[in-house]
């Protein structure tokens, strides 16, 4: 082809426009890739912002202050986008540096209103309520209530109806202590054709609905009501709830490959009730309930609280109940040809747990495990609470649904309990270590709230679910020893909660102030029992066990429950545990009505003739970035101190292994600071919080520039006997935790610790899951950083050192239950930081799994329990094999031999892809509700592994704020797992864009939920934590350079 002049000058001119542009561009982008940033730019507009600013402040002390960290270099520019806000000048001073000025470039902290807007006018804006509270009136109780339920189309999918209705009739005899003209009760989302009093005098209700508080107001001014009782009618309509598990819900599930069918069941905790009939739905109000529902006896099984009064064809009755509050209160109905049931009597109590049959098992075998636990459970409670068969509910239905969306896994009534299927059914070939105690903790925990389920009101509840969380440790600790598990308590309910804990929006366990229903079910979750939980722990090593298990037994029997919290403390002598005028509730309370904990600081100066200890306290708040100003900067919590201390020094020549003194210093302490003075001896360290009974992060310091001189030491502790498995798992947890707070601990010191910890794992049987909790939490954001090559290479040789460098040693069978433990989660831990072998090693194993594993369920696949869900997850992730994705993704569809514990690991690997199109195929075919194809339950788990995964975590976020208001509609305001996905999601952001995005999320579609807050207070973490040097400095630590791992010795 022969091109004239003419063209050639066009294409020369094409070129150089080209270049032009590239110019422009460059120019462009030259301030993105910058340190120094323009205060000058303007990305949006935030309002109501104000500065971030330090917390942890001093104590009363120049020895104890928070420093700032040199990070003016131009260390993040690759990591971190420009930010365009005014910069915050921030002065620190420490004893070990002049006084120095630090400007850092922080995001600005935004203010916004979390109530929802309205969207729709205010119908009382020119008319008055005619009641106007939350709570229900007190001079009208109940007494007994008989409720009829129908549901014609409850049995049936019918395609033209768009909602599906029940019918209900109910009579309610109420005690009366103040003349009245009206009667307050909860309802939700019910149509009340009728109310009347059938005694009294009679009279119809006029009703006006207050959707609001979430109640109806029955107006009967033309017939007064008199002080005594009187029995209230009602007929009312109400929607069956297909959006989620709360209120009477039905639950769809597969029957067969393209065949579904559904259950009916009534969850009516925390305050779901009042959605399936009128009812006084408040926790200290108790009635006794007589049921009857008409349903197919040919068809469907019917189950309530309690056994059958009498039946026909078409209803059945119950017996009445005993006194219970409506959250305890509950029934379901079961398909009879898709739910079998397996019995067993335990003492006096009839057992049925009703199950799908494809789960039981050859000969019922997969409920084995189940009934073994439920027995032992039984036997516990005889003994401990001091109870006989009499006081057990005559039966106890267990049921196994299908599709539970529960951030509980279960819900508890009385002598009625629903789980998450796989809970119950249990091939034990296939079940890890992990996965035995925990199933078996959860089955136990709730089991246990059947004693435990009185409450005067919400900010009380913590103490039956954290009661019964604790209790279940004790009886799996007398039960299956093997399991340990009461020494892992502070790995499994505290290490995991401390990170978020530090946040200036969390709740306290006892909240107070709760003023709205949705503040309730926003407050109530299981972070909150857990660290009740982990407070009951250490009352009771305060007390004594026998002194704290007659607190415990005389609880059950008490009626009145405004007395069960005064009852419990009244048996705890505080002067004779700990020679304190404190009390034990004044102590309690101290922890259970504030947020947050304290840090301790242990300042240790050992002298010739003497040893000084001088403790303060402060609030930790874990990141300069938070808004710490609505938080009491000088409150103090009542704080169990108990102290060893040991070593000692002979002309000159150390020995920290002598003079150790086993809980040397013990007491209360309650004010900013105390000093303690041990004469006539010279010891070289000291180690609070022992046993890691105390929910605090404790720093020691000494003084001069041998300020972490103590920490020292416990390097060479490490591998002493000295110290237990909790007391080294307390000292690496603070050793992680404070550097993330910027105080004088930093991670040379934390690194140090992980080094010395190179004898046999098993002795550090809890410091090691500490080390992989915080190295996974801390992953999340290192994992999109340029610092990652390092933080992966450090935990490949931190590991392969314990197991002499050969990936068959990490992955070879376990001998004991924790070497199980600790060889599952290092085997984990070395896929998810992509090391080569143990990769290959995934592969390997896939290789070996028989094709009957995925076809029809069996045992047998030649993997250990331990590694099988790490081995499908990581070999599908890197084998990059569509084929064998599509296979896996048949057989959790189709495959209806699956069981439990496969479908929760093959969705698991589901996720995993790296290809963002499989991901988005998961995405969008689990949001076709209609179709089925995904369980509820399983959804959420959908979206969390898929933002978890390193390629998926921008298309979940992505999916998630552009389909909101399509997955509100779904499932609504009430789910609290919807409502705390969003902390899931934003879990690893870690730059102002994501900020930003997430701000203006918030700002668009506003929710009383304090989760949205908390997902900011996340991004805002993550994010300060590399502009302040932290990443930097964990960077240097565990550089290879000069300081390689230390080899397992010989």
């Amino acid at each position: 082809m022969k091109y004239t002049n003419k063209d050639i000058e066009l294409s020369l001119w094409q070129c150089f426009a080209v270049v032009l542009i590239a110019i422009a561009c460059l120019f462009a982008i030259a301030p993105l890739v910058v340190r120094n940033r323009s205060n000058k730019c303007v990305i949006v507009q935030v309002e109501d912002s104000i500065k971030p600013q330090s917390q942890n402040v001093e104590a009363s002390s120049d020895n104890h202050r928070r420093y700032g960290r040199d990070v003016s270099s131009n260390d993040q520019c690759s990591i971190i986008p420009p930010m365009c806000n005014v910069p915050t000048t921030m002065t620190t001073k420490t004893t070990r540096t002049p006084v120095s000025t630090v400007s850092v470039t922080r995001p600005v902290i935004t203010s916004f209103d979390t109530s929802p807007r309205p969207t729709t006018p205010d119908p009382w804006a020119n008319i008055s309520r005619p009641y106007n509270s939350w709570r229900l009136p007190n001079f009208a109780k109940p007494i007994d209530y008989k409720l009829h339920i129908s549901c014609p189309h409850c049995y049936a999918w019918i395609d033209e109806l768009p909602v599906t209705f029940f019918y209900g009739k109910l009579s309610i005899r109420i005690d009366v202590t103040n003349a009245t003209t009206f009667l307050v009760l909860h309802a939700k989302n019910l149509n009340i054709t009728e109310a009347k009093l059938t005694s009294s005098g009679g009279g119809m209700a006029t009703v006006t609905y207050l959707p609001e508080y979430e109640m109806v107001y029955l107006d009967f001014f033309a017939s007064p009501i008199a002080v005594g009782e009187v029995t209230l009618e009602i007929d009312y309509r109400g929607v069956l709830n297909e959006q989620d598990n709360t209120g009477f819900y039905r639950e769809f599930f597969w029957k067969a490959i393209g065949e579904i069918s559904y259950l009916l069941a009534g969850n009516f905790q925390p305050i779901y009730a009042r959605k399936a009939f009128p009812c006084f739905d408040e926790p200290n109000i108790q009635a006794t309930f007589s049921l009857t529902l008409e349903h197919s006896e040919n068809e469907t099984v019917a189950l309530s609280n309690t056994g059958v009064s009498s039946q026909n064809d078409s209803t059945i009755t119950f017996k009445a109940t005993p006194n219970l509050s409506t959250q305890s209160f509950s029934w379901a109905l079961l398909p009879k040809d898709e739910f079998n049931s397996v019995t067993k009597t335990i003492g006096a109590i009839e057992v049925n747990i009703w199950i799908r049959p494809e789960l039981l098992g050859p000969s019922n075998e997969y409920l084995n495990s189940t009934f073994d636990v439920i027995e032992k459970t039984f036997e516990f409670l005889k003994a401990y609470l001091n109870v006989s068969d009499a006081d057990f509910p005559e039966k106890l239905d267990i049921i196994g649904v299908p599709d539970l969306t529960l951030d509980e896994k279960a819900s508890v009534s009385y002598g009625l309990l629903t789980f998450r299927e796989e809970f119950l059914s249990a091939d034990t070939s296939l079940d890890s270590a992990e996965r035995q105690q925990t199933r078996t903790k959860v089955i136990v925990e709730h089991i246990i709230q059947l004693w435990f389920s009185k409450t005067d009101w919400w900010d009380s509840i913590w103490f039956g679910k954290s009661l019964s969380s604790f209790l279940a440790y004790k009886m799996i600790e007398a039960n299956y020893p093997d399991f340990k598990l009461m020494e892992q308590f502070p790995i499994r309910e505290i290490v995991p909660l401390m990170m978020d804990d530090f946040k200036p929006n969390i709740w306290p366990v006892s909240n107070k102030n709760l003023a709205t229903n949705e503040e309730i079910l926003d407050y109530l979750s299981i972070s909150v029992y857990n660290k009740g939980a982990s407070l009951l722990r250490l009352l009771e090593h305060i007390v004594g066990d026998d002194v704290f298990q007659s607190a415990v037994s005389q609880v059950v029997s008490i009626s009145d429950t405004s007395n069960i919290l005064s009852t419990f403390y009244s048996n705890f002598n505080f002067n004779e545990a700990l020679n304190t005028t404190v009390t034990a509730e004044e102590f309690l309370r101290s922890w259970l009505e504030e947020k947050n904990y304290p840090i301790v600081n242990v300042n240790f100066e050992s002298g010739n003739e003497s040893t000084t200890v001088i403790f303060r306290q402060t609030r930790y708040i874990g990141s300069f970035a938070l808004n710490n100003s609505l938080s009491d900067p000088d409150y103090a919590w009542k704080i169990f101190v108990e102290c060893d201390l040991g070593g000692s020094s002979t002309d000159g020549n150390w020995n920290l292994t002598t003079n150790h003194v086993k809980s040397k210093l013990k007491f209360l302490f309650d004010t900013s600071s105390y000093t303690i003075e041990i004469p006539n001896e010279n010891y070289l360290w000291i180690k609070c919080n022992k046993d890691f009974y105390s929910f605090q992060v404790t720093e020691y310091l000494s003084p001069g520039d041998k300020i972490l001189e103590v920490w020292e030491h416990f390097e060479t502790l490490f591998n002493d006997d000295l110290l237990s498995n909790n007391d080294k798992a307390d000292i690496l947890n603070n050793a992680f935790i404070l550097p993330h707070g910027g105080e004088f601990v930093d991670y040379n010191t934390t690194i140090a610790l992980i080094r010395a910890m190179h004898n046999n794992p098993v002795s550090f049987s809890t410091a090691w899951p500490v080390f992989v909790w915080h190295w996974n939490y801390l992953m999340g954001v290192e994992e999109h950083s340029r610092y990652f090559r390092n933080f992966k290479q450090f935990a490949t040789d931190t590991i392969l050192a314990l197991y002499e460098y050969n990936i068959d040693n990490v992955v070879s069978a376990g001998a004991t239950h924790q070497e199980k433990l600790l060889k599952s989660m290092f085997f984990e831990l070395l896929c998810r930081v992509q090391y080569t072998d143990a990769l290959y090693k995934a592969t390997d194993l896939f290789g070996l799994i028989p094709e009957s594993y995925f076809l029809n369920s069996t045992g047998n696949t030649n993997v250990a329990p331990e590694f099988l869900s790490t081995v499908l997850y990581y070999h599908i992730q890197n084998a990059n094999d569509i084929d064998e994705w599509e296979y896996l993704w048949n057989n959790f569809t189709e495959n209806v031999y699956i069981t439990a514990q496969q479908r929760t690991a093959f969705l698991r690997a589901l996720c995993s892809a790296k290809e963002i199109w499989r991901l988005k195929y998961l995405l969008e075919t689990a949001s076709d509700f209609d179709a089925d194809t995904i369980e509820g339950q399983e959804y959420f788990d959908i979206i969390i592994a898929i933002s978890q995964n390193p390629n998926g975590r921008d298309l979940a976020w992505n999916f998630y704020r552009h389909n909101y208001m399509m997955l509100l509609d779904r499932f609504g305001t009430s789910n609290r797992l919807f409502n705390q996905l969003i902390t899931n999601i934003a879990q690893s952001f870690e730059n102002e864009y994501y900020y930003f995005e997430m701000i203006n999320f918030v700002n668009q579609y506003p929710s009383s939920s304090h989760y949205q807050q908390l997902a900011i207070d996340q991004i805002l973490v993550n994010f300060e934590w590399f502009i302040d040097g932290f990443a930097d400095t964990l960077d240097k630590a565990i550089s290879p350079v000069n300081k390689p791992v230390s080899k397992k010795r010989n």
